[in-house]
């Protein structure tokens, strides 16, 4: 006890500096959690979640890549697309987003794929089949879709627009016409022979 109150005595005060009560309130030591919503009678409200100032509708919905169903927590807005700030207005835009749900009307929620791994998808698919497609058009369209994969890049599928299309035509159509220079040069000039001419 005599040496825990001459450690005391000693300390510098000035030393060790303390934090004021508005330094404490600004520092998080963690990110912000889930919380269920209660109403006003203070029962959980099913299905809604808040996040800091943020509420949650959590859904299951329906992959439309893979058909499987996960449970998904979308951010809650209004029609203007600003966040909704009570617990009524919440309800009120959960009720609508299960409304869209079953009408197959919902937003795409979470990250479309990209077109490199979506194409790998399919051509995997196409292969595992059996009598499917023949073997020949599994071929060709593996050339084709690794032309486009070339061409798009790590585009995602929602991020293709008609732009990618019509540069992509454009490009293949300058191919062609270099081609077709080429075999006119070639066919023009008798003195070129070809191996399996010969």
């Amino acid at each position: 006890m005599c040496w825990w109150l001459c450690w005391i005595d000693g300390v510098n005060v000035k030393a060790v500096p303390s934090n004021t009560e508005s330094e404490l309130a600004n520092r998080q030591s963690h990110a912000a959690t889930f919380a269920k919503v209660v109403n006003g009678r203070k029962q959980p409200v099913r299905g809604l979640w808040r996040r800091g100032d943020r509420y949650y509708a959590q859904l299951t919905v329906e992959d439309p890549f893979t058909g499987q169903k996960k449970v998904r927590r979308v951010w809650l807005c209004n029609a203007e697309g600003e966040p909704v700030e009570t617990v009524a207005q919440a309800i009120e835009e959960m009720h609508r987003l299960k409304v869209k749900r079953a009408e197959d009307d919902l937003p795409k929620l979470g990250r479309t794929p990209g077109f490199s791994a979506y194409t790998d998808h399919y051509l995997y698919f196409i292969k595992s089949g059996s009598g499917m497609k023949k073997p020949g058009t599994v071929a060709k369209e593996d050339h084709t879709r690794q032309k486009w994969k070339k061409h798009l890049g790590g585009l995602r599928l929602d991020k293709i627009k008609p732009v990618h299309v019509s540069a992509f035509m454009r490009k293949r159509l300058q191919g062609w016409q270099k081609l077709a220079s080429i075999r006119s040069i070639v066919v023009d000039e008798p003195e070129w022979e070809f191996p399996h001419q010969a």
